[in-house]
């Protein structure tokens, strides 16, 4: 047995860990996955279609914008508690469980097997059937009923297969063997053995009590609404919910993930925007909104009420972050003051935020998309070659300005989506464009003249 062990360190794992590829190269591995999994499970489990849904739409959203940061969720929460488990190198267990996550491919291959109608696949709304499904991943003898094969028995939760059942039994295996061949000491090599059942369902624990536990809010739902996530309101998407109530803690979770594979370029990228810049684009998303509240309260039934409504104002302001750190980036990285490396780096920081830039405007509708691909074309022409008119006086505050004023737009949006333009109180848009292009005028002003001045008459006078 010491010596299979050896053989698949050697052969298997050894080279994964010890690979130059960038991390992107094992996002796309996992994507890849993911895809797969997403395209055969609409196709063989009961509904039969590609998307994971009737409407191409919503297959759309299902496959590219829902499941792929659900999936990417999950293995980030994974990966976090390996490593609390087994103490190993943050850069060896991504890279590993990036590369190997193929397991999620299993119930694809076993349910059409078992049931060639396909499983009915759907999300639980009832906390109580989280424990229940737990309690059949520790009792996986419970499979071997021929009534599960065929029928929902009292001991299969609603909404799973038999397949799925069989992926989570595997991935703990995975993640035993890979922590007691990873884990020093002897001591701590039990334990991550011993804790492999917790870790994988910890990290289904916190990809899946989000979606489960928002039905806890309170809010004013219509008669037809089965629960939260079909209750109307403004985000009219079901699908498009599910990925916001993942991106909401995702996004902060990805901040400790990227701290600990690279501390350094996690710093750096941190660093680059200004933190006011990161406020004023925050908070004119989230202004936006409020905006069309107050514009339209007068004609708003039970909006906002809906938990996603609210849940709608953290998002906004997710992308007014990402928006501004994007912006921040692009300059960065076609900065010719800078060294190649970090050039590099900020390129690559750039991608990652463009993604999660747009599944965030993404979530909150297509009109929001639409804006957020303005005020992304004002940020390249500022920090782009040949323009990049931000090395431009007055020029760059004002281009600056246009692409956070579309944010305000972006959370107007969310209530009168393709009327935005029209509805938006043109008294109003002037104040609020003046206003920005004044705020970034006075930080131009003070950037370039008054602080950069200061600093070369203090080192002029260090020299004499």
């Amino acid at each position: 047995m010491k010596k299979f062990f050896s053989w698949l360190d050697r052969t298997f794992i050894k080279p994964v860990e010890d690979s130059k590829m960038s991390l992107g190269t094992f996002i796309l591995i996992a994507a890849g996955y993911i895809l797969v999994r997403n395209l055969a499970e609409g196709a063989f489990e009961s509904l039969h279609t590609l998307g994971l849904a009737t409407l191409t739409l919503h297959g759309l959203e299902e496959t590219f914008l829902h499941l792929m940061f659900s999936w990417f969720y999950l293995f980030l929460c994974l990966i976090i508690l390996m490593w609390i488990t087994s103490g190993h190198d943050f850069r060896k267990i991504t890279r590993v469980l990036l590369t190997y996550s193929f397991f999620i491919l299993i119930p694809v291959i076993i349910d059409p097997l078992l049931r060639p109608g396909g499983f009915r696949l759907a999300y639980p709304t009832d906390i109580r059937i989280i424990p229940q499904a737990f309690s059949i991943v520790l009792r996986p003898w419970i499979l071997l009923d021929p009534n599960m094969l065929y029928k929902y028995g009292p001991d299969l939760p609603y909404g799973a297969s038999p397949g799925m059942f069989a992926e989570a039994l595997v991935g703990i295996i995975v993640i035993a063997v890979y922590g007691g061949l990873r884990a020093k000491p002897r001591w701590r090599k039990i334990l991550a053995v011993l804790l492999a059942p917790a870790v994988a369902i910890g990290g289904m624990f916190f990809a899946g009590v989000a979606q489960v536990a928002v039905n806890w809010i309170p809010y004013t739902a219509p008669a037809s609404g089965l629960d939260a996530y079909h209750s109307g309101g403004l985000i009219n998407s079901a699908t498009r919910k599910y990925a916001m109530i993942i991106l909401v803690p995702f996004l902060l979770l990805l901040i400790l993930g990227l701290w600990l594979y690279n501390r350094k370029k996690t710093k750096l990228l941190i660093k680059a925007p200004n933190p006011i810049h990161l406020v004023i684009g925050a908070v004119a998303a989230v202004v936006g909104y409020f905006f069309a509240w107050m514009h339209l309260k007068d004609v708003l039934v039970n909006i906002p009420g809906n938990p996603f409504d609210y849940i709608s104002i953290v998002v906004l302001a997710y992308l007014g972050l990402t928006t501004v750190a994007l912006v921040t980036y692009l300059s960065k990285a076609f900065s010719p003051t800078l060294k190649e490396d970090d050039r590099k780096t900020f390129k690559r920081g750039a991608w990652g935020m463009f993604i999660l830039s747009m599944a965030l405007a993404w979530s909150l509708g297509y009109s929001v998309i639409f804006i957020f691909v303005v005020a992304l074309v004002f940020g390249l022409i500022l920090t782009l070659p040949p323009l990049r008119l931000e090395r431009i006086p007055i020029a760059s505050s004002l281009v600056r300005t246009m692409s956070v004023y579309m944010l305000v737009f972006c959370g107007f949006s969310l209530f009168t989506s393709e009327l935005t333009f029209n509805v938006f109180p043109w008294k109003l848009a002037l104040v609020v464009f003046a206003a920005l292009f004044g705020i970034f005028l006075v930080l131009e002003i003070l950037d370039r003249w008054v602080l950069k001045g200061r600093a070369k008459a203090f080192s002029q006078s260090l020299e004499s």
